[in-house]
């Protein structure tokens, strides 16, 4: 619920978040919610992709799944270090820093 509530304050430009939630109704917020199942807002670079997804393959382009996800703004192709991984990078930037 808190990034539905952050995406229809960006979608409003609110930018006092706090102050705004203190101003309106659990109704008002749950009515937006109601209304944002029907209708939904705030996803545009999803939908984008969806949209160019879909053009591209009418293009007979072969492109896969995947291409939404990579088509959004905080793709990382990057696979998420392991704890270790992280525990090892941790431990030589600990030594650098000593030796320093």
């Amino acid at each position: 619920m808190e990034r539905f509530i952050y995406r229809l304050a960006a979608h409003h430009r609110i930018d006092d978040v706090e102050g705004w939630m203190r101003r309106v109704s659990l109704r008002q917020i749950l009515t937006w919610y109601a209304f944002w199942q029907v209708e939904p807002f705030g996803d545009d670079w999803t939908r984008t992709a969806v949209q160019t997804l879909f053009v591209l393959r009418a293009l007979g382009q072969s492109v896969d799944e995947s291409f939404i996800e990579k088509f959004l703004p905080n793709y990382d192709p990057n696979r998420p270090m392991t704890e270790d991984e992280i525990n090892a990078e941790l431990t030589k930037f600990s030594r650098r820093m000593r030796s320093e």
